[in-house]
């Protein structure tokens, strides 16, 4: 990291020399915040000089020593930021969240337009757009080659840019998507949900030969099969679901059709679920 003084570019001793610098943001304190390719640096109090300010390393931070991909701050001052296979949001209190809605996805390039929304383009998943509600940033839609964006797969460095028009630019490997927030299209129609067959144990049975069954306390495994009509992209449906007995809300969501208890105690269980698609409904 270097600093301008008149002509001369001055090397700043912030404990990343040699390091891969991959993002820099200052955010509304005058801080800086540092992402390496081996986690997050931070510099504080950025208006005094250099040689008084406070480091924080990045072992020294919450955030894993991986590779930090993009780092943005939202409106509220929550700073957002691209880590390994995670995004992470680091609050004012300076403590780590993660979205739990992309675990495991490799988001590379973060944007929040004009209407606060917050857009993420991943390395291998698509597009995702999330909304904060009730201060919690939640994923409302999901857009893939098969909803007509160039690619699933975006480019490095700043590839999410928005016009003075409001249309969001995305640069991907294989092109350049518009989205034109003037044009967008409300889907409404909820998908509809099918349980198509059950598996108890070993065996499998449709919905008609298994209705009407009590099974015996050795029967504890059970496990649903699931389907949902969409005329919106079926491949993004995900199934909300839960079991009366042992669950009260809707609090699991899988990708996965098939969803399976095992060791059930004895006692009487109503299945819930239902089909979900990519905009929430």
């Amino acid at each position: 990291v270097y600093l301008k003084v008149g002509q001369k570019f001055i090397e700043q001793d912030l404990g990343v020399s040699g390091i891969e610098i991959k993002k820099l943001l200052e955010d509304n304190n005058k801080d800086i915040f540092i992402g390496t390719g081996d986690g997050l640096v931070i510099v504080e109090n950025g208006t005094i000089p250099f040689s008084k300010k406070k480091i924080i390393k990045a072992e020294e931070t919450k955030i894993p020593l991986l590779p930090v991909k993009d780092i943005i701050q939202d409106k509220d001052g929550e700073i957002l930021l691209a880590v390994g296979k995670s995004l992470l949001i680091f609050d004012k209190k300076n403590q780590v969240k993660t979205i739990d809605a992309l675990k495991n996805t490799d988001i590379i390039v973060l944007h929040i337009d004009r209407n606060k929304r917050l857009w993420a383009g991943s390395n291998a998943s698509g597009l995702f757009s999330l909304q904060k509600v009730n201060g919690k940033y939640e994923v409302v839609s999901h857009y893939t080659y098969r909803d007509g964006i160039s690619s699933d797969e975006f480019a490095y460095n700043n590839s999410i840019s928005e016009g003075l028009d409001g249309k969001i630019y995305f640069g991907m490997f294989d092109g350049l998507t518009v989205y034109n927030p003037e044009e967008d299209r409300t889907i409404t129609a909820s998908p509809r949900s099918y349980i198509t067959g059950v598996k108890v144990n070993d065996s499998t049975y449709s919905i008609t030969d298994i209705s009407g069954t009590e099974l015996s306390a050795s029967q504890n495994k059970i496990s649903f099969y699931c389907d949902g009509l969409s005329f919106y992209n079926e491949d993004a449906l995900k199934f909300q679901y839960y079991l009366e007995g042992i669950e009260r809300e809707w609090a699991n969501v899988s990708l996965n059709p098939e969803i399976t208890y095992g060791y059930l105690e004895p006692g009487n269980y109503t299945f819930q679920m239902r089909a979900v698609n990519q905009f929430g409904i």
